[in-house]
């Protein structure tokens, strides 16, 4: 059990991680579409 709540959790993180990339990179694209 306890490995499956690690295994989630990590899931989660690389989740996260990738959600802010592509925030991170709409931002950017909003910059360079705004100037």
């Amino acid at each position: 059990m306890a490995n499956s709540k690690s295994g989630t959790t990590r899931r989660r993180m690389q989740i996260r991680r990738r959600w802010k990339r592509r925030e991170k990179a709409k931002k950017l694209n909003a910059k360079t579409a705004n100037s």
